[in-house]
């Protein structure tokens, strides 16, 4: 079977948005092919992504990763976030949400 992260985080992101509430993406910014600002980084080489729908354009979850335009400081970025490198999708106001692990990344075989 295919790896399940990218249905999950789509399942997850609309129903935080459904919700009413604001959907936070967290990244390991130092995964190879992420591409976010640098400067809003923490120091355990995390970034925390506020994927609101108004705060986005362009947004796409697939079986490789997920993309969208947002704005930083005044710069307009595409970010890019390979589904290996997306640790959890969660709600700013309540944390609800799922976090995910390495099982999240492979496929299933069924057996």
């Amino acid at each position: 079977m295919l790896p399940n992260k990218s249905y999950l985080l789509d399942a997850f992101y609309k129903w935080i948005v459904d919700s009413g509430e604001t959907p936070y993406v967290l990244v390991n910014a130092d995964f190879p092919g992420v591409v976010v600002p640098e400067e809003f980084v923490d120091n355990k080489n995390e970034i925390i992504l506020n994927t609101r729908p108004e705060a986005v354009r362009d947004f796409k979850v697939d079986l490789k990763a997920l993309t969208f335009r947002a704005t930083f400081g005044g710069k307009i970025w595409e970010i890019v976030c390979p589904m290996k490198a997306i640790k959890a999708v969660y709600a700013m106001e309540n944390g609800r949400g799922i976090m995910f692990d390495k099982s999240h990344d492979e496929g299933d075989s069924g057996d």
